[in-house]
């Protein structure tokens, strides 16, 4: 659209302030004998123009604001229609035959509290055999003194204290089936691999005293530490060999059935 020149560009002469041709710095009368020859949109054009060319950055901002929305929005909207993979069924599971339960798992440990020279505790250990070869029993000795919790002395005397160091030492060096092996038979005297060095030495000594300290921590009633006895940890039933009689207290596990059988 072609805009009808306006007066004042016509009369620019008539004032030296209008030299510049800006209808804006004439006297309100002139701009309104100039606005009053142009249509509303030729003014608004004119108006616009003007801005622009006073101040360009002012109006970049806005557009450049509109732009990052409509970027950021196309972005959104495209994270958003990217298609997830297709889920893919899943083959039906055939039933597989149900394993047989271990019934005696080897997480829960077979305690034995013994006195090594103690007539009960080689009747206590001729019970072992019976167990499957999953279960290996753990030993554990019983000190002597007035509340058989002290490893300085034993019961049955100073031989009892030397074989139970060796009984200790063989267990922490043997294997659980070389030990349980090594157990057939036993009457008081350890017949096993030569572990005389260890038991002697310091080693020994320390196995003996953490052995008691454990007996006392498991079996905490004096009563429970005058016998060989027998438990497993996860369970409440209880063997106990006193003088020469088994008797069974609490729950009768599978283990201690047979034991007893």
């Amino acid at each position: 659209m072609t805009l009808a020149k306006p007066v004042w560009s016509q009369h620019s002469s008539d004032n030296d302030s209008d030299s510049d041709g800006d209808p804006e710095s004439r006297p309100l009368t002139s701009r309104r004998q100039v606005y009053g020859e142009l249509t509303y949109c030729q003014y608004t054009h004119a108006t616009i123009s003007r801005w622009f060319s006073r101040f360009p950055p002012l109006l970049l901002i806005p557009l450049i604001l509109i732009l990052l929305f409509a970027l950021s929005s196309i972005h959104q909207t495209s994270s958003l229609a990217v298609d997830a993979p297709l889920a893919v069924d899943a083959p039906i599971a055939v039933d597989a035959p149900l394993a047989s339960p271990d019934p005696l798992p080897q997480s829960c440990p077979l305690d034995v509290f013994i006195m090594s020279r103690c007539p009960d505790a080689y009747k206590c250990l001729a019970l072992l055999p019976a167990l499957p070869s999953t279960i290996t029993p753990r030993l554990h000795t019983i000190g002597g003194g007035a509340h058989r919790d002290k490893p300085s002395s034993c019961l049955h005397g100073e031989k009892e204290c030397a074989t139970n160091k060796q009984l200790l030492c063989a267990q922490s060096s043997l294997d659980s089936a070389a030990f349980s092996a090594a157990l057939v038979g036993y009457k008081g005297v350890w017949k096993g691999v030569d572990v005389d060095e260890c038991a002697t030495g310091r080693t020994g000594v320390a196995l003996f005293e953490a052995s008691v300290e454990e007996t006392v921590a498991m079996l905490p009633d004096v009563k429970e530490r005058r016998s060989c006895t027998i438990q497993r940890r996860c369970e409440e039933g209880r063997l106990v060999v006193d003088r020469g009689k088994v008797t069974v207290t609490g729950p009768r596990s599978e283990v201690l059935e047979l034991l007893t059988t």
